[in-house]
């Protein structure tokens, strides 16, 4: 688990999971600043070298380049390098993000949290991207990455659910469940809801790339950027009929959601800042 969820465990006791679990009306919130350390040019071009070697390498089925490059990138912002996923210009956090999704969903590391790792850079690099510039063909990675691997991204989800959920109430998380929303036993109910929170950032991602009232894609559909079958735009349209919100309520839910949880994303990497640098 990492270091931000691991300092919300320590506040604990008390119960009030109701008030945690109220919807949300009227939220007022900010545009996340996506720039919060400089660009370093060196570590850019690195790592969009990198990244290109390995989409290129896995949408030709060269599989050992692809593992090759694969494991390369993933190294290069592994731990003590997260940090440098903050330092890479806008125009490197396409391709980044595509070949970190292409990581998470494909790689098979043994170990469910190093997917999770790749997931993680891959949503913090979609999101800067369609945050900073509106980048529509950023958005169908994000979308698939919610939709079909919601359990990679798990902890972010919840994290992000504490935080709105403090905001909203007024007191610190352990004070509103008696509990490590992480893993107590009694805040199963808790979890879940903040996992389905999903539907609604889905909501808000959709529109980029594609038109519910037409139910046509707005992308041309034959490039490797992760987009979701209509056969699966199918599935989330019917657990959006089931979420219980309105659409309009549903959308800013969903915006919320959605810069709360690059956030987390975001303050993960910039916590790596303060451990000893290491070269890339």
């Amino acid at each position: 688990m990492n270091t931000e969820e691991k300092s919300k465990q320590k506040v604990a006791h008390s119960s009030n999971e109701q008030a945690a679990n109220k919807p949300i009306s009227s939220p007022q919130f900010q545009v996340p600043n996506t720039h919060v350390l400089p660009t370093d040019e060196a570590v850019s071009e690195r790592l969009k070298y990198l990244a290109g070697q390995a989409n290129w390498s896995f949408n030709t089925g060269n599989q050992q380049a692809t593992l090759r490059f694969m494991n390369e990138l993933f190294d290069a912002c592994y731990g003590k390098n997260g940090f440098r996923l903050l330092q890479i210009s806008d125009d490197a956090t396409q391709v980044v993000g595509i070949a970190f999704t292409s990581i998470a969903r494909h790689l098979d590391f043994n170990d469910q949290d190093m997917n999770s790792v790749a997931a993680e850079n891959a949503l913090y690099c979609l999101a800067r991207n369609l945050i900073a510039n509106g980048n529509s063909f950023c958005a169908p990675a994000i979308f698939t990455l919610l939709f079909n691997h919601a359990d990679l991204l798990k902890d972010k989800l919840i994290a992000a659910h504490c935080e709105i959920a403090q905001k909203d109430v007024g007191m610190p998380i352990g004070l509103m469940l008696g509990g490590n929303p992480f893993n107590a036993p009694q805040l199963i109910e808790f979890r879940e809801q903040a996992v389905s929170k999903r539907v609604p950032i889905m909501d808000y991602i959709l529109p980029f790339f594609y038109k519910e009232d037409s139910q046509k894609y707005s992308i041309p559909t034959d490039m490797p950027y992760h987009i979701p079958s209509q056969s699966e735009i199918n599935r989330y349209q019917k657990m959006k009929s089931e979420y219980g919100v309105p659409n309009n309520n549903l959308l800013a839910e969903g915006k919320r959601y959605f810069y709360q949880i690059y956030l987390e994303c975001q303050d993960t990497l910039l916590k790596t800042r303060s451990m000893p640098f290491p070269r890339i």
